[in-house]
């Protein structure tokens, strides 16, 4: 089974879940992620708290090296594909016209603009940590689900 994971920049919140899906290290399952606007390479290759996160609990291994620009045909190969956000569904569906077998909308928010830009290291890593706890909580719910054999049809999730 092939899962995708596809957020904004592919820096942070979709990097995260692949590499703590790829962390569980489940069988016949290839996880991989992109982004819908990662060609702007806004924060590098990983955000500092991205890696800072997977650190804290020992998953720095998994984290793949680089951002990947979201694509049609790349997302019509998959079994599922994970939007972060709804927006980011809309955009591979209406815009680049990808045609995917199944897919879910998390619907995880990323940090705050306001703590973002504010400079603020210690609030914006709490902010991305409270991003992450949500992350783990459906990457475990999703794990769960692929060892029940339980993945049919659409699902939009809020």
């Amino acid at each position: 089974m092939k899962i995708h994971f596809v957020c904004t920049g592919n820096v942070f919140r979709s990097r995260l879940a692949e590499a703590y899906l790829l962390s569980k290290k489940i069988p016949a399952v290839i996880v991989s992620s992109s982004g819908i606007e990662a060609e702007d390479d806004c924060n590098g290759r990983v955000c500092w708290y991205t890696r800072e996160l997977l650190k804290k609990r020992g998953l720095e291994e998994f984290l793949t090296s680089s951002w990947h620009q979201s694509q049609r045909k790349e997302l019509e190969n998959q079994d599922l594909v994970i939007f972060l956000k709804k927006e980011h569904q809309e955009y591979c569906l209406n815009v680049l016209g990808a045609k995917v077998k199944e897919y879910e909308v998390w619907e995880i928010e990323d940090i705050p603009d306001e703590v973002y830009f504010s400079g603020d290291k210690t609030r914006t890593l709490e902010s991305a940590e409270a991003v992450f706890k949500k992350i783990l909580k459906r990457v475990d719910e999703l794990a769960f689900r692929i060892g029940s054999q339980e993945l049919t049809g659409k699902r939009d999730s809020y």
